[in-house]
């Protein structure tokens, strides 16, 4: 079985508006487009997930797992997509200091903990007492973890 995240979310996208044409709007592309993207998934999986409803359209049983599942899947692509840049950017990544434990604590710059975006700091399991942070070490310092 081949799946394509791309049918996913056109398949997500068309089982939330509950009409192609809309679905095909919200999206720039063409009905026959989100129609041909939906087959493949329902050849995929040997089923149908819809069941045409009026002027629209309607998950089955089967649809409505595959849903869950496919907004499972897109907000876990989505955080992968975010780490992996944000530590090609530099703004995440790990920084280890081998010290030992007053050095590195009285020359902890407060700033890197408090100001960084999403700053955590660890000392080999102690905790890290940020009154003791001195501010004489450059601002500019960041620990990102």
């Amino acid at each position: 079985m081949n799946l394509n995240f791309r049918d996913l979310k056109y398949f997500q996208i068309v089982a939330e508006l509950g009409n192609v044409g809309l679905a095909a709007d919200k999206l720039g592309r063409t009905k026959p487009a989100l129609s041909k993207a939906i087959h493949r998934l329902e050849d995929a999986f040997e089923c149908e997930l819809f069941e045409r409803k009026g002027r629209g359209i309607q998950l089955t049983a089967v649809g409505e797992v595959l849903l869950a599942r496919a907004r499972l899947l897109r907000g876990a692509t989505e955080e992968v997509l975010r780490e992996v840049n944000d530590f090609s950017r530099g703004q995440a990544g790990h920084v280890r200091i081998g010290s030992g434990p007053s050095p590195l604590i009285m020359s902890c710059p407060k700033s890197a903990i408090c100001s960084w975006p999403r700053p955590r700091a660890r000392l080999s399991g102690l905790p890290l007492d940020r009154a003791l942070c001195s501010e004489s070490v450059s601002r500019k310092a960041r620990w990102i973890g």
